[in-house]
């Protein structure tokens, strides 16, 4: 299978996909990297600090690192630049997520699916591009933790489990048919803060497997595709969640869930 990957992401799953994907039997027939995905207009942004309060607008810029940079420094993750250099893998910068240069790349490389690796909303003339459309990567379960950050609001409904589920993308945020989707035992740390850390660095590299998986039975996986039912979206929590968070987190952790 021919496959092309779309990310906005410089260090994290694309990374660790280009040299999986090098060593299978299917064809990388190229990177198209967006300088910034879809941004988000300034009455979503609004809207968002009001549902959340500014103290949870804020702990969420605190806590941005925790799902991306450090993961990627402790997994010693490479930038797409240097892997793309090393491996001859044709890299093709644009804009942005939806701009004509994303579409005039998709079809110059003319794949027969895509893959979204690190990325926002995705426009339906992007991704309608590829023969068989896009897949996506969410490090959560589907159709329960539409939007939701790795492993937060499993531990804010008293979870010892997080996942990553592939699914096709179409016009819904997180909506997609469902491909493929994983369980994975949250490592329950000292802190919340490595809890995190340690459990998105698991999510990421077991999600690896999942997508050789999907693309060498892709034929039989795409017919079985299952719709998504009923699910719930997240978003950043406020800070009164958050610290519901923080309790539950001791509360689990204390009962032995999945510690390391």
């Amino acid at each position: 299978m021919r496959v092309v990957i779309l990310t906005s992401l410089e260090r994290s799953t694309a990374s660790l996909a280009i040299p999986r994907l090098l060593l299978s039997t299917h064809d990388l027939a190229g990177v198209i990297f967006a300088d910034s995905g879809a941004p988000a207009g300034w009455r979503k942004r609004l809207s968002k600090i009001r549902r959340i309060g500014l103290l949870g607008a804020l702990n969420g810029i605190r806590m941005r690192p925790w799902f991306d940079d450090e993961p990627a420094a402790q997994l010693a993750i490479r930038s797409i630049s240097d892997l793309c250099h090393e491996a001859h893998v044709p890299l093709i910068r644009v804009p942005s997520i939806g701009s004509t240069e994303t579409e005039a790349a998709l079809r110059h490389f003319d794949a027969d699916l895509g893959l979204s690796l690190g990325n926002g909303y995705i426009p339906e003339r992007i991704f309608s591009i590829p023969k068989d459309g896009m897949l996506n990567i969410h490090h959560e379960l589907l159709p329960e933790f539409r939007g939701a950050q790795s492993i937060l609001w499993q531990i804010y409904c008293g979870s010892d489990r997080t996942g990553y589920t592939v699914h096709r993308i179409n016009k819904a945020i997180d909506g997609g048919d469902i491909l493929f989707r994983a369980e994975v035992p949250i490592p329950y740390c000292a802190s919340l803060h490595e809890t995190v850390v340690e459990g998105r660095m698991q999510l990421l590299l077991s999600s690896m497997d999942g997508l050789i998986q999907v693309l060498d039975d892709f034929a039989r996986l795409a017919r079985q595709s299952v719709p998504q039912g009923a699910g719930r979206s997240y978003t950043t929590p406020s800070f009164g969640q958050f610290l519901t968070m923080l309790y539950r987190h001791r509360q689990l952790r204390g009962a032995g869930k999945s510690k390391v």
